[in-house]
């Protein structure tokens, strides 16, 4: 889990929880970032912050360039 800051125009965010989590796809490891997640009213798990698709991708480069820099991640 991590927590980042977006500032866009001068408004700042804090999104706190985003999930980093390595997966097997197709016999490969993937490092992938999801944005957190909540139980809604039907008990269904649910994104707690949908970003937009020019948003996203960069988020996730940020995200797991961030991580890599750590060392919590590693290139693939």
């Amino acid at each position: 889990m991590v927590d980042v800051v977006i500032v866009i125009h001068g408004v700042e965010f804090k999104v706190r929880g985003l999930r980093v989590s390595r997966e097997i796809m197709d016999g490969n490891h993937a490092t992938s970032v999801t944005s957190p997640l909540h139980r809604d009213i039907d008990g269904q798990w649910s994104p707690t912050v949908t970003f937009p698709e020019e948003l996203h991708q960069p988020l996730t480069d940020i995200v797991l360039a961030a991580c890599i820099d750590a060392g919590v991640c590693r290139e693939a």
